[in-house]
């Protein structure tokens, strides 16, 4: 579903708080509505666009960390219509064109470009051999699925230990990895975060099993997605963060879905 003009507005807002060099777009979330009434003999469905995927290019010599730049689009794209920004250097992009980097190949040669500054090109497209992209998935699947197995073990010992803060500190590492792993497997795209929001939007750019593990729509999975979440810092600097059993429990079950979404990505 193009919608040009939404587009447009897009770039703009994104201009004003990014050096930008290219934009893409690498996806749209949409949500179908059914309508019967007795009126109509058959139902009704309408389609709305209601989060966009993006991938900002910006100029090296900008200042502000990939995480921050991304929270500050984010944001003010937000008044427009909820998007996903995935923030690289224009020089690394075009550097990972001339490797035959996955993600980059796919990009250049699938994603509609939205905005492209004409003072600086990409240089050469090179195609990457699919017995390296086997050999990557490979190491990723096998290297993630290992950790998730060792932090979830982890939490099992502090669980035992009747250690619940740290339990759920090795339940966000082993979420964190396995996330890392799928993104890394799905697209080729390594990213520097710990942020389970962020990754879990990331993936579903490839694989909208993720988004389902935990179903925020649904008041009580989403408390406990963000005692999960906040489990990364508040567990080793915060004196008042605390889990119980029986919310440990829910959420080893949850990650045990993530680790089976993993499993069944292997070559």
């Amino acid at each position: 579903m193009f919608q040009t003009d939404e587009y447009i507005r897009l770039s703009r807002q994104i201009l004003t708080v990014a050096p930008a060099v290219r934009i893409f777009l690498l996806g749209v979330g949409s949500v179908k509505y059914c309508i019967e009434t007795v009126f109509s003999l058959e139902s009704l469905t309408d389609e709305t666009t209601n989060h966009y995927f993006l991938l900002v290019l910006i100029k090296r010599t900008h200042e502000a960390s990939y995480n921050s730049l991304q929270d500050k689009i984010e944001s003010t794209c937000l008044p427009i219509c909820p998007v996903t920004a995935i923030v690289l250097e224009f020089e690394q992009f075009n550097q990972w064109l001339k490797d035959g980097h996955r993600f980059a190949y796919q990009v250049r040669t699938k994603a509609t470009l939205l905005f492209e500054d004409l003072s600086v090109s990409f240089g050469d497209v090179n195609e990457v051999a699919p017995d390296t992209i086997k050999a990557f998935r490979e190491a990723a699947h096998t290297k993630g699925l290992d950790l998730m197995q060792e932090f979830l073990a982890g939490a099992d010992l502090y669980k035992v230990r009747q250690q619940n803060k740290m339990a759920a500190f090795m339940l966000h590492q082993a979420a964190e990895f396995g996330l890392h792993a799928i993104l890394k497997i799905s697209i080729g795209l390594c990213v520097n975060s710990h942020n389970l929001d962020k990754l879990i939007r990331y993936c579903s750019i490839a694989n909208s099993n993720v988004s389902k593990v935990f179903n925020r729509h649904i008041e009580n999975e989403k408390r406990l997605f963000q005692l999960l979440q906040r489990a990364y810092i508040e567990t080793r600097y915060k004196e008042t963060y605390s889990i119980n059993n029986s919310d440990l429990l829910e959420i080893t079950n949850k990650i045990a879905l993530l680790q089976e979404i993993l499993v069944s990505l292997k070559y």
